[in-house]
């Protein structure tokens, strides 16, 4: 595979010879996609091939493309240096730096999303639903088998309900693996996942990533003016459980009879909230 990358490098239009194998590094893997490491003369960049499962998990491409290259002119995200038809792969800049640490990084981190969620979305991209996107969830389970109707009715009538009016540029993937420290400051990777919708989401994702303790979540919070029991919090979170349990449905993670009491519990605490609202 990665052979063959290495032979459309005149397409590139960022070195002046071939790369060799000798050039290349594994990176770590992700489960939607597969990275190495490109040592050029002129710059380190990383080749991102993009697995099969990228339809069947709804990750839009096109709007992963834009939304990124508008985080990186805020310098907030790795720019995309070069994009392959039909989205095979990509060369990404390579961002050097460490991963976050919730147990110090809680205040510098803050500045970063506050800064990511204060800009304008770039004009003529849009999210989506949130009961759109666990609809394509669902309709990848169906396919695989899973038949929970009577939950998948419930939960998608709650996921319905919207909490906030303004809208951001979401990232929807903060854990602190996405998140590096570099002489510029933080910068995001992997947007794959990003959308324009609430800023709670990136918050919630995070916390849950993270498994802040309530302490830890005050504190995260108080960053950026949001009460904690509140009740458009507490409903980011729970929006966020849901896509996060089908998703790992869907990759075969939790499965059976796990992904059912899962989604049982969503739904009691879902109805809880709503009582409560």
């Amino acid at each position: 595979m990665i052979e063959a990358i290495l032979e459309q490098w005149p397409l590139w239009g960022l070195t002046h010879r071939k790369p060799a194998l000798a050039d290349v590094s594994a990176l770590p893997q992700g489960m939607t996609n597969q990275c190495w490491r490109l040592h050029l003369p002129e710059q380190q960049v990383v080749v991102r091939v993009h697995a099969d499962n990228s339809v069947v998990l709804d990750i839009d491409r096109e709007r992963e493309y834009r939304l990124q290259r508008w985080a990186a002119s805020h310098g907030l995200a790795p720019r995309v240096l070069y994009r392959a038809r039909n989205d095979a792969y990509w060369l990404m800049e390579f961002v050097d730096g460490r991963c976050a640490k919730p147990e110090s990084d809680l205040l510098s981190l803050a500045h970063a999303m506050n800064s990511l969620h204060s800009h304008p979305p770039p004009e003529g991209v849009t999210g989506w639903r949130l009961a759109d996107k666990a609809g394509a969830y669902w309709a990848a389970l169906e396919q695989q088998g899973v038949e929970l109707l009577s939950l998948k009715t419930d939960l998608q009538q709650l996921a319905l309900i919207q909490s906030v009016a303004s809208l951001h540029v979401c990232h929807m993937d903060t854990n602190p693996d996405n998140w590096r420290l570099t002489t510029q400051g933080w910068k995001l990777l992997d947007w794959e996942y990003a959308t324009v919708g609430s800023r709670l989401w990136d918050l919630a994702g995070f916390a849950q990533a993270c498994e802040l303790s309530l302490p830890q979540i005050r504190q995260w919070c108080q960053l950026f003016h949001v009460e904690p029991d509140s009740w458009p919090w507490r409903w980011a979170r729970w929006q966020l459980r849901y896509l996060a349990e089908l998703w790992f449905g869907v990759q075969n993670i939790n499965t059976g009879r796990a992904l059912e009491c899962s989604l049982q519990q969503l739904l009691e605490d879902g109805i809880r909230l709503q009582s409560a609202q």
